[in-house]
């Protein structure tokens, strides 16, 4: 999860220690995001305990722990809940964590997703896009950026807009 969701863990470190990161307001999304952690956290670590109880703890030939995936996006959700009260250091830091996620994202999907078990993720990764069908995984990869960046470019205007109907009411 470090390399490839690092948000999770700086989100899981947020809420572990929410009284140093978090600062106490009677904000309504404080009060959903400490009832969703409160859900989400022993959830999280009852599943990496059964994770890591299996032989292979990514469950097979997946890349990532496929069982644990599963509370991933209610971390996403949570992750947005808490971005308006964190510092802008370490919203800087959440923001370029699910950054390179999305990048390792793209970089997975446009070669092969299921990595062999007996090789790492990336070494897998970077040798799928050298090898001799390149051309493939170099489309995959372009189409992929250029989805991404078609989303981004329309979260930027939606924000641009809404910010600008705020500032001029």
């Amino acid at each position: 999860m470090l390399w490839s969701q690092p948000w999770l863990l700086i989100v899981l470190a947020i809420m572990v220690s929410r009284r140093t990161f978090l600062p106490r307001s009677d904000n309504q999304d404080n009060d959903c995001a400490q009832r969703l952690a409160a859900f989400l956290v022993p959830g999280f670590v009852l599943l990496l305990w059964m994770n890591v109880s299996f032989g292979q703890w990514h469950g097979g030939s997946s890349p990532g722990p496929r069982y644990l995936c599963s509370v991933f996006p209610a971390f996403g959700l949570l992750a947005g809940l808490l971005l308006g009260e964190l510092s802008s250091v370490l919203r800087r830091v959440s923001v370029g964590a699910v950054a390179f996620s999305a990048a390792f994202w793209i970089l997975v999907y446009s070669t092969h997703i299921l990595v062999p078990t007996n090789d790492t993720m990336r070494g897998f990764t970077l040798r799928s896009l050298l090898n001799s069908a390149w051309y493939s995984s170099l489309i995959r990869l372009m189409a992929l950026t250029l989805v991404f960046e078609w989303q981004l470019v329309r979260i930027w205007r939606e924000f641009d807009t809404k910010t600008l109907r705020q500032a001029g009411t």
